[in-house]
């Protein structure tokens, strides 16, 4: 059985497959989940009324060990899921994720040089095992 990332408003509880989580984005005290479905239709993704470091609280208690992470926190605005980077430019800042045939999204906000080595690094490592 797959793991879940659990968001309980008043209004609802959203249950979304880690699988098909593809980015958070912070905005402000809010943040955005972005799902393959999301991405896929051109949606807004959804708003939640979480900060960002709460869901990234949330996604490490579902995770747990640190060494099977592939949802990690990418600078201060993003989570991303590491199963859909497809490019890391460093020089411009930028970082693709992809699924290959149905989405392409690129993020350039809130990425910093450090962040993106660091992905950089630990995707390239992850070839070497």
């Amino acid at each position: 059985m797959g793991k879940y990332l659990v968001i309980e408003t008043t209004a609802s509880l959203l249950r979304i497959p880690l699988e098909s989580l593809v980015y958070v984005k912070a905005e402000g005290n809010y943040s955005r989940i972005f799902t393959v479905l999301d991405v896929v239709k051109g949606s807004k993704g959804t708003l939640v009324t979480y900060k960002l470091g709460w869901i990234h609280n949330s996604l490490s208690d579902v995770i747990g060990d640190v060494e099977s992470k592939t949802i990690v926190r990418a600078g201060k605005s993003h989570i991303i899921n590491l199963d859909f980077v497809s490019e890391i430019n460093i020089s411009q800042q930028t970082l693709a994720l992809s699924d290959c045939d149905r989405f392409n999204v690129v993020l350039s906000d809130g990425l910093s040089r450090e962040v993106l080595k660091a992905l950089k690094s630990a995707l390239g490592n992850d070839n070497n095992d």
